[in-house]
Formats: C-alpha cells, sequence, structure tokens
C-alpha cells in the first residue's frame, strides 16, 4: 500500500498489488495512478499487510510524476519494509 500525501490533502490508502502477484527481486515496478489535486506531493506512506510470511520487501525509492505539469518528486528509503528485516 501507499498514501500520498500533498499540500492540499491526501490520499485513501492506495493498493499496489491488485492481482496478488509478488513483487519480484531486483525488478522496478511502475504504476499510474491517477490522483486529486493534492498540491505539491511532501510524504508518502508505504507498507505492506504483512498476511504471509515473507511479504516484506526492500524499497529503495519511490518517484512520483505529475503527467499535467512534468514535475518529479523522488523520495528515497532504501530500507526494509519488513519488522523482521
Amino acid at each position: 500500500f501507499i498514501q500520498i500525501y500533498g499540500q492540499k490533502g491526501r490520499t485513501d490508502e492506495i493498493l499496489l498489488n491488485p492481482n496478488n502477484k509478488w513483487f519480484k527481486p531486483g525488478i522496478i515496478e511502475k504504476f499510474r495512478i491517477e490522483l486529486p489535486d493534492l498540491g505539491r506531493f511532501y510524504k508518502i506512506r508505504a507498507w505492506h499487510d504483512r498476511r504471509s510470511p515473507g511479504s516484506g520487501w526492500h524499497l529503495e525509492r519511490m518517484t512520483l510524476v505529475n503527467t499535467l505539469t512534468k514535475d518529479k518528486y523522488n523520495f528515497n528509503c532504501n530500507r526494509w519494509l519488513d519488522a523482521n528485516e
């Protein structure tokens, strides 16, 4: 899941894996998400639901691109999203 925060508000929780596919190691995953006008982005929350063992994943970074304005936002993380990693 992710949740995106901007100067004008935040999104609801957004499920990034609607087909229940596993993310693959070493692969860059890309998603196209339509968002309301949130203004300038300042924070992203990212997490997983811990439904199964080994469901944690390493998040290097997230990049958001506003396709209307072409503004690009990079959020570096470089950590495991798992309490046991």
